[in-house]
């Protein structure tokens, strides 16, 4: 799989994460970003195993950042996503075979097929801060059309603060959909709904939402926590 993260400004901070996208196998970026990781596997002296590579594209072309010998992480939650967009098999599936069941791994496509289904993981973006009494925005995600799961910790009584980077998203969202067009109208509801502040409603609403300079201490502290959990392993496996 090649993925996309979506990073834009918001609230005063360029490194903002909203969400995580699938790459198209027949897309032009796919086929040099296939070649180059290859090559770059080749040229650490990688034969076996899984990887993951984070690479910028740039007017010359790709530029490796990092390259691990694991599975690509993030809790996986991008797992539910992968296999269906493939049909049935994700990058973890493909390692247990290589050891397990070496007939059905040489049995894999050698490049990831044309997908099946349209998704996308969403990060929620908070643009307000406060004390939260209630969810109402959480009950309205869970009944939009490609609507598969949410993560999030914050409930009544939880203290949120403006979006700044990965660990002070509020959450994030798994859809899934056959009609792309379905997908990006609930993608542009959930959008919708982060600007408008309908996500909670607050003990004490902060008037005016534009964030104060003082957020980027208050995000980098060295205390800090992802906002991130789940209780629903079933969803991975």
């Amino acid at each position: 799989m090649i993925w996309v993260y979506d990073k834009r400004s918001a609230n005063g901070s360029n490194g903002v994460y909203f969400g995580l996208l699938p790459v198209p196998s027949d897309s032009s970026e796919a086929g040099m970003l296939v070649s180059y990781t290859r090559w770059s596997l080749d040229a650490l002296g990688v034969k076996n195993g899984p990887s993951n590579a984070e690479v910028i594209m740039t007017p010359d072309g790709p530029v490796l950042l990092e390259l691990s010998l694991r599975c690509h992480g993030d809790d996986g939650a991008w797992i539910p996503l992968a296999r269906s967009a493939t049909g049935g098999y994700t990058q973890v599936d493909a390692t247990v075979d290589a050891y397990l069941d070496q007939k059905h791994f040489y049995s894999l496509p050698d490049t990831m097929p044309k997908f099946k289904c349209s998704g996308q993981i969403i990060a929620l973006v908070s643009y307000n801060r406060g004390t939260v009494v209630a969810t109402p925005g959480f009950d309205t995600i869970k009944q939009l059309p490609s609507f598969v799961y949410l993560e999030t910790v914050i409930k009544e009584g939880s203290e949120v603060n403006y979006t700044t980077d990965l660990f002070t998203n509020i959450g994030r969202v798994l859809l899934l959909h056959q009609d792309e067009e379905v997908l990006k109208k609930d993608v542009n509801k959930i959008r919708q709904m982060e600007k408008d502040n309908e996500l909670f409603e607050y003990k004490i609403k902060d008037a005016i939402l534009k964030a104060p300079s003082s957020i980027f201490s208050y995000s980098r502290r060295a205390n800090h926590r992802r906002t991130i959990s789940s209780d629903r392993p079933e969803m991975y496996w």
